[in-house]
């Protein structure tokens, strides 16, 4: 029961701030605009950071793969 009053609380409160956000939409939609446009630039520039970090660890990963088929003992005897 407890649950279901806690879910039911986290209901209303979400419509509620829905309602709110789509209020000042209508009061306001040039700087509702433009903070959409700020979030989408911020979420961009995340996963711009997201695809560096990974891009870095796949050169990593690569550098250290192809210093392990240089050392191996396959490699040598084809030379």
């Amino acid at each position: 029961m407890l649950a279901f009053l806690k879910n039911l609380a986290g209901v209303k409160m979400d419509k509620a701030a829905q309602a709110g956000v789509e209020a000042l939409v209508r009061w306001d939609p040039k700087s509702a605009s433009e903070a959409e446009l700020r979030t989408m630039e911020q979420n961009l520039d995340a996963l711009g950071r997201e695809v560096a970090l990974a891009r870095q660890g796949y050169d990593r990963e690569k550098r250290e793969a192809d210093a392990i088929q240089a050392l191996s003992p396959s490699s040598c005897s084809s030379r």
